[in-house]
């Protein structure tokens, strides 16, 4: 088994378990976390694709304490695989970026009207319409906090 098949395998692992602590404990150190947090997105069970995206969202929330152009570049990416020229689709992009978005909610301004412009774009529409109701979710738990 490959180096990187070893990681998406201790990623789907962590997944499987719900272990948020441990997974963000083993990618701070891990460099390949985040490509194998990406590829899970495509993953045939339901769940480990739903979970690969909050966990994108919980790395995205810490990288973003020190690095927060490492975030965009994540951003960045989401973005690039909903594009068919990317050559690989992510379906589960828009889920991922609803999550980091609501964990990273300084960022919502730069990229809620690209994220917005899914709405009309097949396979993403069920997708994105998630994502913008989960950061209106945050904002509207921030709105009542103030």
């Amino acid at each position: 088994m490959t180096r990187n098949a070893l990681r998406k395998e201790q990623v789907r692992d962590f997944l499987r378990a719900g272990d948020y602590t441990g997974l963000l404990g083993w990618a701070t150190a891990e460099p390949g976390a985040q490509r194998a947090l990406l590829s899970l997105l495509h993953d045939h069970e339901e769940s480990i694709r739903w979970r690969a995206a909050e966990a994108l969202g919980r790395l995205a929330a810490r990288i973003a304490t020190q690095d927060l152009e490492a975030v965009r570049n994540l951003i960045r990416i989401l973005f690039w695989s909903m594009n068919d020229e990317s050559g690989n689709l992510i379906r589960f992009a828009p889920q991922a970026l609803g999550e980091i978005l609501f964990h990273v909610p300084e960022l919502h301004e730069e990229y809620l009207g690209q994220l917005s412009s899914f709405l009309v774009e097949s396979p993403f529409e069920e997708g994105t319409a998630w994502a913008l109701e989960r950061i209106a979710d945050r904002n509207r738990a921030s709105a009542s906090e103030a």
